[in-house]
């Protein structure tokens, strides 16, 4: 399992969106407020990019879930949308069973920077020593079948990795090119 997963913007192939500038005075749909992939950091990528998601859009919706911004394109109720990544082609969406033509009436056309997986970090003064132990438990639960069942079961968690804290470099880049300061996000 990678650390990161991406999301992208679809459109409409008939609203001729082929960049995120074309974006400006369509139609959007985002999932909802609480999808980092489907809301949180497109908002960011989009600002990034100029793009005022509360201003520069004719209109916006939050459909409820990736399948369905991912119709409401299909459909035409929303010019461009955000999902994460594959959702017109995976499987487990299954929306080529009832829309098989979806992947001729929706492109990809922008993918976004590596979003960070879920973690788990450590306040700053918890001691080094409780931090590796709580780091190698966790490791060692998620090889463990009955603690890696525990893990998927409480949030779809399959395994655990070490990283170097420079992983969230270039995801901190697009914060501050959005002008956003990572510590607001978790207030």
């Amino acid at each position: 399992m990678e650390p990161f997963y991406k999301g992208q913007f679809i459109a409409n192939k008939s609203a001729n969106i082929k960049t995120l500038a074309d974006l400006k005075g369509k139609t959007f749909c985002f999932v909802d407020e609480n999808s980092t992939s489907g809301y949180i950091v497109p908002r960011i990528i989009l600002k990034a990019n100029g793009i005022d998601p509360e201003t520069d859009f004719k209109a916006t919706q939050n459909a409820g879930s990736h399948n369905n911004v991912a119709i409401a394109v299909y459909k035409g109720d929303c010019d461009a949308g955000v999902t994460y990544i594959d959702v017109l082609t995976d499987a487990a969406a299954n929306l080529k069973e009832k829309y098989p033509d979806i992947t001729d009436k929706v492109s990809i056309f922008a993918v976004t920077d590596r979003i960070p997986n879920d973690g788990v970090q450590f306040v700053k003064t918890l001691d080094p020593k409780l931090q590796a132990v709580i780091a190698d438990g966790l490791l060692a639960m998620a090889k463990d079948p009955g603690g890696n069942a525990v893990l998927r079961g409480l949030y779809s968690i399959n395994e655990f990795q070490k990283i170097d804290k420079t992983f969230y470099s270039d995801f901190a880049a697009v914060l501050k090119k959005a002008g956003v300061d990572p510590a607001s996000l978790v207030k």
